[in-house]
């Protein structure tokens, strides 16, 4: 299963796009979301934290995410806004849809290329070059966390009744 990162850098007016594996094949990146996944473990679906497993810089992560698997997020580093994003698992639901085009509004996003599926979508703030290498791995990461759990909270719940007698 795989997700899409669309990075909008908003200084330049330009956006790039990449496809990532929940499950990733090389070990360093199988390592970094496994460190995720357990920064994430146990938190509520609305917090504010530093991000205790970086070795350099203050990177803190501001995190809500809702029903319907969608979810906003905020990328700080050193105190100053870096990034903003929306992540949501499937871009055609209702939530999804309602989630990616807020997002978009909010960042004034005017060409917003058709999202299907599980997306991302991050806003790069203007002055921020440096550091964007740094939010674009976490984030990836961080979406690879997100949806690997939602999936199983899906897994979880117990079948629905179909009505029928």
């Amino acid at each position: 299963m795989s997700f899409e990162v669309r990075v909008f850098h908003l200084q330049e007016g330009r956006q790039e796009a990449g496809r990532f594996e929940l499950e990733p094949q090389l070990e360093d990146a199988r390592r970094v979301v496994g460190v995720m996944r357990e920064f994430l473990a146990g938190k509520p679906g609305q917090f504010k934290a530093p991000l205790p497993f970086l070795k350099r810089g203050a990177v803190e992560l501001e995190w809500n995410a809702g029903a319907g698997g969608v979810a906003f997020f905020a990328w700080t580093v050193e105190g100053a806004p870096a990034a903003f994003g929306a992540m949501v698992c499937e871009a055609f639901s209702e939530s999804g849809a309602g989630v990616l085009g807020g997002f978009a509004a909010t960042m004034k996003l005017e060409r917003m290329p058709p999202a299907q599926g599980r997306t991302v979508w991050l806003a790069a703030l203007p002055g921020g070059m440096e550091t964007l290498p740094l939010i674009h791995l976490l984030t990836s990461s961080l979406g690879a966390a997100f949806f690997a759990a939602v999936d199983q909270a899906k897994a979880a719940q117990p079948p629905q009744a179909s009505g029928a007698v």
